[in-house]
């Protein structure tokens, strides 16, 4: 009996010893992982320029910088039309007139106003010289110049009010659209005899210099934060084939869409045959401007853990570890990394998976 006891006892105690296997740490994958080297292949890291980014859609825009959309500042009617669209016109040139009884009342009350401005001005004169020669009381002569000083702001804001209306010195109700900028007529959206009012969704002109435009892409935010100001880029247009155009970045966002995860980029594009066109469709070109060059891997070679990638670099023979990286350009078979590696270590580009495996899914 007592024998029995004693063999019961030695396999519970061999049992309890197979199930206190040691249970790799998910920091253990720091130490350098082994495999055969059947199933790895490996190759040296060398580093190469990196190949030009693919090109982003974009569109083509007026430079908002030199375009102006000029509405009607007061209802009216269209009398007479000046210029016509494609026509380039000089800043403060005329562009239509309107028949407006608001800037007829306007003037009107101006010049109300100078001819009020005009008699108190009069009466303060003539109370000044009764004051100094005693025979009016001050109360009267403070009075009169309290007259003439009401009388000179009155005017003084029909005036303003003209200027605002961009009709100072009007004597009718004709008012002058004039363009602020010099340029080429691009739209024209009203007639003659057309009713008109500031309230219109859309301007009755807008004139832009068509001599520079503007580029506008939405770009992956890893290629936007290596731009760089004044750096050159190459414009395709969809509508000019085989064209190719050099603009220069003027503007990168400083926020990130919520939605495409893209920032904003915005172009200088030069435009002196007018060939292209504001809202044409076109692809851009960019070269990151800090990372000129990386580490060509195929992309089988960089694994996925979490929002972080690696490669495996060998060590020694059928050991290797683990490096973060940073992805430069992306490509259908082949990637260029930028960061975590260097040139001449020998990078595993077959068998990743299989230690991606060994090292375990919860290793950072």
């Amino acid at each position: 009996m007592k024998s029995v006891l004693l063999l019961t006892l030695a396999a519970l105690c061999g049992l309890s010893a197979c199930s206190r296997a040691p249970v790799r740490s998910a920091h253990a994958a720091a130490a350098p992982l082994s495999a055969t080297s059947q199933f790895i292949r490996t190759m040296p890291a060398a580093s190469a320029p990196l190949p030009e980014a693919e090109p982003i859609a974009a569109r083509i825009a007026f430079d908002e910088d030199h375009t102006a959309r000029v509405s009607a500042p007061l209802a009216g009617r269209v009398s007479t039309i000046m210029v016509q669209p494609g026509q380039h016109v000089k800043a403060g040139q005329a562009l239509a007139v309107l028949a407006s009884p608001d800037l007829a009342a306007a003037s009107a009350d101006e010049k109300k106003a100078v001819s009020d401005a005009r008699l108190k001005d009069s009466a303060l004169a003539r109370a000044r010289l009764l004051f100094d020669a005693g025979v009016m009381a001050r109360k009267d002569f403070e009075a009169a110049s309290s007259d003439s000083e009401q009388s000179a702001a009155e005017l003084e804001r029909t005036r303003q009010r003209l200027r605002a209306l961009g009709a100072a010195g009007a004597t009718t109700g004709a008012l002058t659209l004039a363009s602020p900028v010099p340029g080429t007529v691009v739209e024209r959206q009203l007639n003659p005899g057309q009713e008109v009012r500031p309230d219109l969704p859309a301007p009755l002109f807008i004139v832009s210099n068509l001599d520079q435009l503007w580029l506008i892409a939405d770009v992956p935010e890893q290629l936007a934060l290596t731009l760089a100001l004044g750096q050159e880029v190459k414009v395709e247009a969809d509508a000019l084939p085989g064209t190719q155009y050099t603009a220069r970045i003027g503007y990168v966002g400083e926020m990130v869409d919520p939605n495409t995860r893209r920032i904003p980029v915005r172009c200088l594009l030069a435009n002196a045959d007018h060939k292209l066109r504001p809202e044409m469709f076109a692809r851009v070109h960019f070269q990151g401007g800090k990372a000129q060059s990386g580490i060509p891997l195929p992309n089988e070679a960089i694994v996925v853990d979490g929002q972080d990638e690696y490669v495996f670099v060998q060590v020694k023979k059928d050991s290797y570890e683990r490096k973060r990286v940073h992805v430069a350009r992306r490509g259908p078979l082949t990637s260029f990394v930028d960061s975590g590696i260097e040139a001449g270590q020998q990078l595993v580009v077959a068998g990743a998976l299989l230690l991606k495996a060994q090292a375990g899914q919860d290793v950072r």
